[in-house]
């Protein structure tokens, strides 16, 4: 081979590994290009987005106030905020300051705000050359847009933002609106499916906050809800276990979960809608007897002589209108059928639905079933549960008769009626100390079951608990191994 051809060869080699190395980076250059433009996209798509809206990019925006006038509808609203109100805030607090100083609802306001926020247009209106008789047309002149608008102030602005609100687009589906404010060189008029005309004809009942309760649950002391016919009372008192609610008339310990749901629909008790502001004036305008139907009163830890008390009422009218009011305020709401019965409530009601709870099946050390041609008795010593009489008792299925007793549920409440059924067992349950934690009888009869407690008083059982319930002694014993067959 001459040196000549090596030469050649050495070149073209070297050209080769030049040329790749240009494509290698001509491949990162449009890998690199392409990461960009995807990295870039959601950026630029949002910007395009938010070129859109009426008033701007208002995510970093946090609003001062906010005023609705409509003349048409004699309304004037202002709106002032007590916390953090950033366009994109889910913690933001409002407070009505005008016609009176009430507090906000936050759904309502959140609606208002995501609807400033996100308005966008459908279809821009260069107004340059329209003189007020053609603006006239949509409502828009100088002298018909001042009665109808929203204007809002955002901090670190020296004027508001205001949203003349004009009218409905021939179709009926898009509103006339017309912006100024700061950050606009100059006023501009557009199309937009964002419903203002509705913001700005929103009574002062949709604004306020509907919620009349001012206490947590976990404030609760005692509840005490008298009738015309009735009284019941739910209270703590030092006799009771830790957690214990006792129940009066009657005072035996309530079903906890029962409590608690009761405790927290009383702490997020709601009206529908304030009908009145005066009940001096207007109560009898709307026929409202002078005797309640139902007063709640419930005490609060940490507010001594300062309970929370609710009165409804029901007028005369076929069906019966239902009212809310509290001695302490000056409105009048309307309730609706369910939260009017929250106030009809009767002590058994809160009667522990369960034949043993939780807490009893932990503390029981001794046990006795009695079944229609034998019995079985057993004691737990350290740990361990043993009978005089049997020496195959089952420890596990002993703790599955407990349990299944806990999983029994009472249906209904019978008071002392007699009970025209079979009895299928009884069990006594006691503490290591010798108290008597349950004494019960089982009945059942074609097609129900029931229960006679120690004090005598009847129940229904839900039948759907009751199939793990022991039927005999075998239940309790150990099962011999059936003998191999060889």
């Amino acid at each position: 081979m001459s040196a000549l051809t090596t030469g050649k060869d050495s070149r073209s080699t070297k050209a080769m590994k030049n040329n790749l190395k240009a494509a290698g980076v001509l491949v990162v250059l449009s890998l690199f290009a392409i990461w960009y433009e995807y990295k870039q996209k959601p950026a630029a798509e949002k910007k395009q987005e938010t070129s859109k809206r009426l008033l701007g990019n208002l995510e970093e925006k946090e609003y001062e106030k906010i005023l609705i006038t409509n003349e048409k509808k004699g309304a004037s609203f202002t709106f002032q905020c007590s916390k953090i109100c950033k366009a994109n805030s889910t913690a933001s607090e409002w407070k009505i300051i005008t016609p009176q100083e009430l507090n906000s609802d936050d759904a309502s306001f959140s609606a208002l705000t995501g609807a400033i926020q996100l308005a966008q247009s459908t279809e821009s209106i260069d107004i340059t050359d329209l003189k007020d008789p053609v603006l006239k047309n949509f409502s828009l002149d100088e002298e018909s847009r001042k009665k109808q608008m929203i204007s809002v102030y955002f901090k670190g602005d020296k004027e508001p933002h205001n949203i003349y609100v004009g009218e409905r687009s021939p179709m009926g589906l898009d509103v006339y609106v017309l912006i100024t404010g700061p950050s606009l060189e100059k006023p501009k008029a557009y199309l937009t499916t964002t419903n203002f005309i509705d913001y700005t004809e929103k009574n002062l009942n949709h604004w306020r906050n509907k919620k009349v309760a001012d206490f947590a649950s976990v404030e609760v002391k005692s509840v005490n809800i008298k009738g015309i016919r009735s009284e019941l009372t739910l209270s703590h008192p030092e006799s009771a276990a830790s957690g214990e609610w006792v129940v009066s008339p009657g005072g035996f310990t309530a079903d906890g979960d029962s409590v608690e749901s009761l405790i927290a629909a009383y702490s997020t008790l709601s009206v529908s809608e304030f009908i009145s502001d005066d009940k001096a004036k207007d109560r009898s305008r709307f026929g409202i007897p002078s005797q309640p139907s139902y007063r709640l009163k419930i005490e609060l830890n940490g507010r001594p002589g300062k309970p929370f008390v609710a009165e409804v009422y029901e007028n005369s009218k076929k069906p019966p209108e239902m009212f809310l009011m509290l001695p302490d305020k000056n409105f009048i709401a309307k309730v609706d059928l369910a939260t009017f019965q929250r106030f009809q409530k009767l002590p058994d009601e809160f009667r522990n639905k369960r034949l043993l709870k939780p807490s009893e099946k932990f503390e029981t050390a001794e046990m006795s079933f009695r079944f229609k041609k034998d019995f079985i008795n057993a004691k737990l010593d350290k740990g361990k549960w043993s009978s005089k009489l049997e020496t195959t008792l089952s420890a596990e299925k002993i703790d599955s008769a407990l349990t299944a007793l806990g999983n029994v549920r009472i249906s209904a409440f019978r008071g002392k009626s007699p009970i025209v059924a079979t009895e299928v067992f009884s069990v006594t349950l006691k503490t290591a100390e010798g108290k008597t934690i349950r004494d019960l009888k089982i009945y059942k009869d074609a097609a129900r079951w029931h229960v006679k407690f120690g004090d005598g008083m009847v129940a229904e059982l839900d039948p759907a608990t009751t199939d793990k319930l022991p039927l005999s002694k075998s239940y309790f014993l150990e099962q011999k191994a059936a003998p191999q067959g060889h």
